[in-house]
């Protein structure tokens, strides 16, 4: 059944946006490594079938990993393109803490985006907060990436 989600992206439900379920004591135990890093290097595919890194916040609601970008990142836009990911906790800079987890990836619907939102504001530190409001102040549309390890 075709829908969108708030950013004018296009969704199926069942298709390859959606990550298949998991056992919750397997999904907590490959992210674990992840867990107490405030910062995460989510690993994507180019068109070129090349990796491209980028380094961001992540927050935890239950077992899932949420990510805050812009909807014209290309973090978006590659993650809508695949969905296959690496996940890695790294420092603010990059720097890579552990080996990276495969993980599949996608934007969160409308209607789970309160949630997302609640789950990244509880772990912002006021100067993460300051930012977020700026970027909203001048109209920056953002989008929430859910990632859960793969199986």
């Amino acid at each position: 059944m075709p829908g969108s989600c708030a950013h004018g992206y296009s969704t199926i439900e069942g298709a390859r946006n959606e990550p298949s379920v998991r056992s919750s004591a397997d999904v907590t135990a490959r992210l674990r490594p992840l867990r107490g890093s405030r910062f995460c290097r989510v690993s994507t595919l180019e068109p070129g079938d090349t990796r491209r890194d980028t380094t961001t916040r992540v927050a935890f609601d239950g077992d899932r990993l949420l990510v805050r970008a812009p909807a014209t990142s290309d973090l978006a836009a590659r993650v809508w393109r695949s969905t296959n990911v690496t996940i890695a906790p790294c420092t603010r800079r990059g720097r890579m803490l552990a080996a990276p987890v495969d993980a599949a990836a996608r934007v969160v619907a409308a209607a789970e985006e309160p949630a997302a939102e609640a789950a990244l504001a509880t772990a912002d530190r006021p100067l993460e907060r300051l930012r977020l409001w700026l970027d909203r102040r001048r109209g920056l549309d953002l989008l929430y990436v859910e990632i859960v390890p793969a199986s």
